[in-house]
C-alpha cells in the first residue's frame, strides 16, 4: 500500500507522463534516529521495511539510507494525474482504493468531540459566504457562452474571464479547496517568533487564528490540518526538515549534496490526493521562503526572522496609519455635513424667533438659560460619582484578584498548588524581564534563570515543577513549602522596587489583567 504511489507513478511516467522524473535520493543523518524514518514522498519501499500501519522503522543504528523516489511532484501536476492502471496493478489499486475510503477517511478527518467552537464556526461561515467550485465553474461556462463562440485565443479569454477566473479555469476541485485554506490562512497572520503567551482557558490555534495574528510554521501547520479537516478533506500534522534548492551544492562525481542543520526544522500538512496518497501541504507563508533565500551566510534563523518581523510589522503600521488617514478624512467630512447641517438649522430657529413677540422672546430665553444651567450642574456631579464607582470596582476586584490567588497556591491538593505556583512565577519573572523566550527549551531556560535571577535553586524549582506536571505519585509537603518561599521571595523582589516603576510592577501584579 505504501509503495502504490511511486508505482502509480511510475506506470503514468511509461505510459502518459514523460516529464515526470524520478530520482534517486540519499540521506546521511548526523546521529541514529529511534521509532521512525526520515523518508522522501511519493518513495518505492523494500520488502525489507518495518512496516506499521502508516509509520516505517528502521534499525536504530541505520544512518545512511537510500531511495527511488518521485520527490519533486508539485500540485500542479497532480491535478492531472488520472489514468487508468493496467491488469498487473488492478490489484494494488483496489486495495489502495479500500485503504483510502475507510482507514483514511476514519483517521484523518477526525476532529475533537468538543472545544474549537470559534474555529468550527469560522470555517462554517467562510464555506458558506464562498461559492462552490460547480457554481464558479457555471459563472465560467455562462460567460463564455454569452460570447457565442466555442473557441478562443489566451488573450481573449483573459478578456472575457478576468485573473480569478482564469486561476479557476486551469484547476479542479481539490485544488479549489487548497487555496481557500491558503486564504484563510494567509489573509490576516504573518511568520514569527515574537508571540506573547497563550492565555489559561484558550485553544492555542483559535489564539493564533482570531487574536494573534502571528505565529510559526507549527501554528500555521495545525491550523490548516484542523480547517482540510473542517472543509471534509483527509489531512495530517508533519515535523521534518525544510530543504531549498539553494542549499545543494553540485559534487564532481554529477550528483547533489545539501547539509541540514536543525535550523531548518519544520513543520507542514499532507492532504489526502485520491490517486497517489497523501502530499505535502506548505502552510506557512511565502515570506518565510523567502526569508531562508535571501538569508546571508551562517546568519541565524532567529536573525532573520526578527529582521523578517520588524519589515511586516511595519508595513501592517503603515498599513493601519494610511486606514486611519482614510477614516479620519472621512470623520472630517461628516463633521463638515453636520455643521452644516446645524447651521441650517441654527437659522431656521433664528427666522422662527423673529416672528414671536418681545415677550415670547423673553419667556424663552429664560427657560434656555434654566435648562442649560440644569445640564451643566448635571455634568459636574456625575464626575465625582463616576470617580467613587470606578474606585469602588478596582479595589473590590483587587480583593477578589489577592483572595483567589491564595485560594490556589495554598489548596490541600499540593500537586495542583505547585502548578499554580508554577504559572504565578512565570508571571513574575515577565514582571522582573526574565520572560521564557519562545524557542528556548526547559534545560536552556533554567541555565538562563541562574544567571538573570541567582540566589535560588532553579534546577531543584524546575524538577518540582516537571512532576507535578507529569508524575503519577504528586509533589510532597516539603517540595511544596519549597516552591512557595521561592514564589513569596520572587514577590519580595518585585515590590522592593522602587519609583514609578516599582509602584506600576505592584499594581500590575495584583491586577494582572492590565
Amino acid at each position: 500500500m505504501q509503495s502504490y504511489p511511486y508505482e502509480y507513478l511510475s506506470f503514468g511516467r511509461k505510459t502518459f507522463y514523460k516529464t515526470l522524473k524520478n530520482k534517486r535520493v540519499s540521506l546521511k543523518l548526523s546521529r541514529s534516529q529511534k521509532g521512525y524514518k526520515l523518508m522522501p514522498y511519493f518513495t518505492k519501499i523494500s520488502e525489507e521495511e518495518q512496516v506499521q500501519s502508516d509509520g516505517i522503522y528502521p534499525s536504530t543504528k541505520d544512518r545512511q539510507f537510500e531511495w527511488n523516489s518521485f520527490l519533486g511532484l508539485t500540485e500542479y501536476e497532480t491535478q492531472f494525474l488520472y489514468y487508468d492502471v493496467d491488469s498487473d496493478m488492478r490489484e494494488k489499486e483496489e486495495f489502495f482504493l479500500n485503504y483510502s475510503n475507510t482507514y483514511v477517511q476514519d483517521v484523518y478527518t477526525r476532529l475533537p468531540e468538543e472545544g474549537l467552537d470559534r474555529l468550527r464556526a469560522y470555517a462554517k461561515e467562510s464555506r458558506k459566504a464562498q461559492k462552490t467550485y460547480e457554481e464558479r465553474r457555471n459563472e465560467i461556462q455562462k460567460k463564455l457562452a454569452a460570447t457565442g463562440k466555442d473557441m478562443w485565443d489566451a488573450s481573449e479569454l483573459e478578456e472575457i474571464l478576468g485573473e480569478d477566473d482564469m486561476k479557476l479555469f486551469s484547476i479542479d476541485e481539490w485544488q479549489y479547496d487548497i487555496q481557500n485554506i491558503r486564504q484563510m490562512l494567509w489573509q490576516d497572520n504573518w511568520y514569527s517568533f515574537d508571540l506573547e503567551e497563550v492565555p489559561e482557558g484558550e485553544d492555542s490555534v483559535e489564539y493564533f487564528l482570531f487574536e494573534q495574528h502571528k505565529g510559526y510554521c507549527m501554528h500555521f501547520a495545525t491550523a490548516a490540518t484542523l480547517l482540510f479537516r473542517l472543509y471534509d478533506v483527509p489531512a495530517r500534522f508533519v515535523n521534518g526538515y525544510l530543504v531549498m534548492p539553494s542549499d545543494f551544492k553540485k559534487n564532481e562525481d554529477g550528483t547533489w549534496t545539501a547539509s541540514i542543520t536543525d535550523e531548518r526544522a519544520h513543520a507542514w500538512t499532507e492532504i489526502f490526493h485520491d490517486q497517489i496518497g497523501f502530499v505535502p501541504f506548505e502552510a506557512t507563508p511565502p515570506a518565510y521562503i523567502e526569508m531562508l533565500d535571501e538569508m546571508e551566510k551562517e546568519e541565524p534563523l532567529s536573525a532573520a526572522v526578527q529582521k523578517q518581523d520588524a519589515q511586516e510589522q511595519k508595513r501592517r503600521q503603515d498599513t493601519l496609519q494610511k486606514e486611519r488617514e482614510e477614516q479620519k478624512k472621512k470623520q472630517e467630512q461628516e463633521r463638515l455635513r453636520q455643521e452644516q447641517e446645524r447651521l441650517k438649522q441654527e437659522q431656521e430657529r433664528r427666522q422662527e424667533q423673529e416672528k414671536q413677540t418681545q415677550s415670547g422672546q423673553n419667556l424663552g430665553d429664560t427657560s434656555l438659560l434654566d435648562e442649560e444651567f440644569i445640564r451643566i450642574l448635571l455634568v459636574i456631579l456625575s464626575v465625582p460619582a463616576a470617580l467613587a464607582l470606578i474606585w469602588f470596582i478596582l479595589w473590590q476586584r483587587r480583593r477578589w484578584v489577592l483572595r483567589d490567588r491564595r485560594r490556589r497556591i495554598t489548596q490541600k491538593e499540593r500537586t495542583q498548588a505547585v502548578r499554580e505556583i508554577g504559572r504565578e512565577i512565570g508571571k513574575v519573572l515577565k514582571l522582573l524581564g526574565a520572560k521564557r523566550p519562545a524557542y528556548m527549551d526547559d534545560r536552556c531556560y533554567c541555565d538562563f534563570l541562574e544567571q538573570q535571577q541567582p540566589g535560588l535553586d532553579w534546577g531543584r524549582l524546575f524538577t518540582i515543577f516537571q512532576k507535578a506536571a507529569f508524575s503519577e505519585y504528586g509533589v510532597t509537603e516539603e517540595e511544596y513549602i519549597e516552591t512557595l518561599a521561592a514564589y513569596e521571595s520572587l514577590q519580595q523582589q518585585l515590590h522592593s522596587q522602587s519609583g514609578i516603576r516599582g509602584w506600576y510592577l505592584k499594581i500590575y501584579l495584583s491586577f494582572p489583567i492590565f
